[in-house]
């Protein structure tokens, strides 16, 4: 009951957890990408042995931050919109990531001033709930 009616007070909360979502949409596209060209450089590129290997490893290599940002950017999506403590320090985890990108720092700016806003991190605190008429037998039902 008060928790149903917690998630929907917090807009920045919902804003964030969807951009979450966004950025591990824009990661899995290019962990496809890599994919796709690692598919067509072992069966269709004609090739030697050795080429196909560094080429595969290269691509792996561009790849790998896709995959840990599809991983990163899910769980703080996830975990911000189910309100897990968890979520909230994935989504600073993936706040700094973004700050690696040149839109992504406009978004790490943003996500640092509104994650620091007492509003925004009492959402995930056990303490919040305590104050809003919880017991602890209560919180585990």
């Amino acid at each position: 009951m008060i928790r149903e009616k917690r998630r929907k007070a917090n807009a920045p909360i919902v804003v964030f957890g969807a951009l979450n979502f966004v950025f591990a949409g824009i990661c899995f596209l290019w962990s496809a990408l890599n994919t796709s060209a690692l598919i067509y450089g072992i069966f269709y590129s004609g090739d030697t042995e050795e080429k196909v290997k560094r080429g595969a490893i290269g691509l792996a290599i561009l790849a790998f931050p896709g995959v840990m940002g599809v991983i990163v950017y899910s769980v703080a999506g996830l975990g911000l919109l189910k309100r897990w403590k968890l979520g909230y320090y994935v989504h600073l985890v993936g706040a700094v990531l973004a700050a690696f990108s040149c839109i992504g720092l406009i978004y790490t700016i943003f996500a640092f001033i509104y994650a620091f806003r007492p509003g925004f991190f009492e959402e995930f605190s056990p303490a919040s709930e305590m104050e809003a008429g919880f017991s602890a037998a209560e919180s585990k039902w």
